[in-house]
């Protein structure tokens, strides 16, 4: 896989078109195949996070899941959805898969040879078979890697659509946008931001509330205490003023 040197090299170096388009493939984990079949009606704007639904149709398992979009790509996601019909293809350069996958594999590779003469690893091959061992495929792998890293193995095969973890994945449906908000410092390349476990956020805010009762019960007491004293005052007041006239 790639690391987040190598990722930030290639967005670095890329035209805004596949740099946004590298994004959203280590922000969903998607195929490259599956990537260009993605259309404008297919996103969901309505969550913490923005969802995008890779149909059954699109995918090699034939299972359909939703993968998300961190918050460092949204703000350019979004300028591409303004420019897109609802039925129109986000990335894919043709209705046919396989002539659109075959085209974003060969803008892969320009990239790649591109950087390789600044940056050898890109270039590097396998001695085995003397295959690139940097493929779009490897965008994928990086996902996988970050998310397993944020959370737990499962959670990063399961995320990227692995065979072995998929049915758990899917089981498991309810808790995704949680878990890809602890995975999203992982997969940004430019940004951090702070992601607080569920159960740490409620600890920290119990925390908080005991720490404004406390005070509240302070306050009371010195409200109580400074009541007191002014019933003394006036008491003492009148007393005074009794003595004066016995005077």
């Amino acid at each position: 896989p790639f690391t987040k040197e190598q990722m930030r090299i290639l967005l670095d170096r890329c035209s805004n078109q596949a740099k946004l388009k590298y994004m959203v493939l280590k922000d969903t984990g998607c195929r490259i195949g599956e990537l260009v079949q993605i259309r404008k009606c297919d996103v969901d704007l309505s969550q913490k996070r923005i969802a995008v639904r890779v149909h059954a149709k699109y995918t090699k398992m034939k299972k359909a899941k939703t993968a998300f979009i961190t918050k460092e790509t949204e703000p350019m996601f979004r300028i591409l959805l303004k420019h897109k019909k609802d039925e129109e293809l986000l990335f894919g350069t043709s209705e046919d898969k396989y002539s659109a996958k075959g085209s974003e594999k060969a803008h892969f590779t320009y990239y790649r040879n591109e950087l390789a003469k600044d940056y050898p690893e890109f270039g590097e091959r396998y001695q085995s078979n003397n295959r690139h061992k940097k493929t779009v495929h490897s965008i994928r792998s990086f996902t996988a890697t970050q998310c397993t890293r944020a959370i737990d193995e499962s959670w990063g095969h399961g995320y990227t659509g692995h065979k072995k973890y998929l049915d758990q994945y899917i089981r498991d449906k309810d808790d995704y946008l949680e878990k890809f908000i602890r995975s999203e410092n992982h997969l940004m390349i430019y940004e951090t931001m702070e992601v607080v476990d569920s159960d740490e956020r409620v600890a920290k805010l119990e925390a908080r509330l005991n720490e404004l009762e406390n005070n509240e019960q302070e306050t009371n007491q010195k409200k109580k205490h400074l009541s007191e004293l002014d019933i003394e005052i006036t008491t003492l007041e009148q007393q005074l003023s009794i003595l004066k006239q016995t005077n």
